[in-house]
């Protein structure tokens, strides 16, 4: 059966028959070794260059079943053929045997080919870090990839669910200083809704008591003397709108759930500055519940004075970490 978005496996192993020359080198390599990890077999997949003097068009020239595998024409590297190394006589000698019907000496030849295309496939998966984690399962290559976006510590995503997504978003992680937009692709990706971030959000700030004016003490007017415990601050809070959501959504995200508590993780990993936040759960439209006795709703978090209709925009805050 095919996974989303996928061909299944008699579909895909057709195409590679038909098209191989459409496919890369190692794109053919993985599939049919896949192909044949899948049905749970150990089908030989050959490589052999292409033997002939032509300009090549792709990496691969064809594919072919022989016996119980397959094998793959390249052509690139090899030691006979458009790229060989070698002088091109033994290519034209080559060709002139394969006229008479004999093989021998290309199969030598092939030999050497096999071990040289296998090195060169095990170089190309080297430092093509996807498949080392998808394909051959190396953790140790993950811990790496999370230890550069800073979350190597295994506790620091142990609540998430799926830790290895954030792995696709290691730009965000490695870009600073960081921005409410990184912060925005970052969320919406998570909770698969809107999500809006809105920056230098007004609010009062206590003034600690030893920095207070007071007789006595040095002030300077207009610079640092405040009349009162308390300031307005723009620079010190932003805030997290999501939505519009439906109930179940909306209820999903209200505190102490699995959700917020993913969303609050998500925000602590990625803002690493000391700023406040606060998140507004926005109900779409016609998703307000009417407040009947007896139906769960919780004083503050999710009952309005309504009979249902449409009363327009509801939404409901929360302080970040609640």
């Amino acid at each position: 059966m095919a996974t989303e978005s996928r061909l299944p496996a008699a579909p895909l192993e057709r195409e590679i028959l038909a098209r191989g020359h459409e496919f890369s080198f190692l794109q053919v390599l993985r599939i049919l070794e896949l192909l044949a990890e899948r049905d749970g077999t150990r089908r030989p997949v050959e490589v052999v260059p292409k033997l002939s003097f032509g300009f090549p068009a792709s990496d691969v020239a064809g594919v072919e079943r022989r016996g119980d595998g397959y094998r793959i024409t390249a052509t690139f590297l090899g030691l006979y053929g458009q790229a060989t190394p070698l002088p091109s006589f033994y290519t034209e000698e080559l060709i002139d045997e394969e006229a008479t019907d004999s093989t021998a000496s290309r199969d030598f030849l092939d030999i050497v080919n096999r071990h040289l295309y296998g090195l060169f496939a095990d170089v190309a998966r080297k430092y093509r870090l996807f498949l080392q984690m998808d394909e051959h399962r190396n953790g140790a290559i993950e811990e790496r990839l999370h230890s550069l976006g800073g979350h190597g510590d295994g506790t620091l995503r142990a609540g998430l669910p799926e830790p290895r997504s954030l792995l696709r978003h290691l730009g965000l992680f490695a870009r600073h200083p960081r921005s409410a937009l990184g912060l925005r692709t970052l969320l919406a990706d998570a909770l698969d809704a809107p999500v809006e971030v809105i920056s230098a959000v007004p609010r009062t700030v206590t003034v600690p008591p030893e920095e207070r004016s007071r007789l006595g003490t040095v002030g300077t007017l207009g610079e640092d003397a405040f009349v009162g415990s308390e300031i307005p601050d723009r620079s010190g809070m932003f805030r997290i709108e999501v939505g519009p959501l439906g109930r179940d959504r909306f209820a999903a995200l209200l505190p102490s759930t699995p959700e917020r508590k993913r969303l609050d993780l998500l925000v602590s990993l990625y803002v690493t500055d000391p700023l406040a936040y606060e998140i507004e759960l926005v109900l779409a439209p016609g998703e307000t519940p009417p407040a009947m006795l007896g139906s769960g709703i919780r004083l503050g978090w999710d009952v309005w004075v309504t009979s249902g209709e449409d009363v327009g925009r509801m939404s409901v805050s929360f302080s970040g970490g609640e």
